[in-house]
């Protein structure tokens, strides 16, 4: 059997260089395709958490309003801590109260464009045995009716409470209660409220893109409306 051999009569064969640019390749391969699988499964735990999180405070507020009667007549003007108890701690399964101390949510939260948000201070802070932080801030003294349609509450949830990335639509998210409406939905489902035809606008897509894409606030509904999948 013939052994290759180059030009210059000596056996062919790779040398030292070529091996450790070769294994240099393939590390940086590998380095690329283990960075995306970490990263997609990452935003499928978020997913999961969140799609929990907003699960968990439907049948919430559907539980409530058994027992409180329907949403249109719920005290709003309730300061955040009385009105969480009133129609939300029963139904939920809760863990800790952080209040507006420290604890459940981390000192602060950075937005896609890089600007910092304050540890949510106005809002009843407390975790859930899922590990999920959520924070209910009420309407206050404006209230929040049928007759006067707005936003009535805002409630925010962080899917792994104190851990990072710490950051509006990749671990903290915004839900809002609608005035006419008796239910939770992400913040920024709706743009508007028409009050000939009794009824709240959808927002267009390109408003909820252009806020997640800034400030984050939205980008609970830009999931919602793609399926439940993070495609940013």
């Amino acid at each position: 059997m013939e052994i290759f051999k180059n030009k210059t009569g000596k056996k062919g064969g790779y040398t030292l260089a070529e091996v450790l640019i070769v294994l240099a390749i393939i590390g940086v391969v590998a380095a690329i395709v283990i960075g995306s699988l970490l990263i997609n499964a990452q935003k499928t735990n978020y997913i999961t958490s969140l799609q929990k999180a907003n699960s968990s405070l439907a049948s919430a507020i559907n539980r409530s309003q058994v027992d409180n009667s329907t949403m249109s007549v719920w005290n709003f003007k309730l300061n955040s801590e009385s009105f969480t108890n009133q129609y939300f701690s029963k139904y939920l399964n809760i863990i800790n109260i952080c209040d507006n101390k420290e604890g459940c949510f981390a000192n602060s939260y950075y937005t896609k464009d890089g600007s910092s948000t304050s540890n949510l201070d106005d809002y009843y802070k407390f975790i859930l045995t899922d590990g999920i932080a959520v924070g209910i801030k009420s309407a206050g003294e404006g209230g929040c009716t049928d007759t006067n349609p707005s936003i009535c509450a805002t409630i925010v949830v962080d899917v792994n409470s104190t851990q990072g990335p710490n950051q509006w639509g990749k671990d903290l998210f915004e839900f809002s209660i609608y005035g006419n409406l008796n239910a939770i939905v992400p913040s920024g489902t709706f743009s508007s409220y028409d009050e000939n035809i009794k009824k709240w606008i959808a927002a267009d897509a390109s408003e909820i893109d252009t806020n997640c894409m800034s400030t984050g606030e939205y980008c609970a509904a830009k999931i919602a409306n793609e399926g439940w999948e993070i495609n940013y």
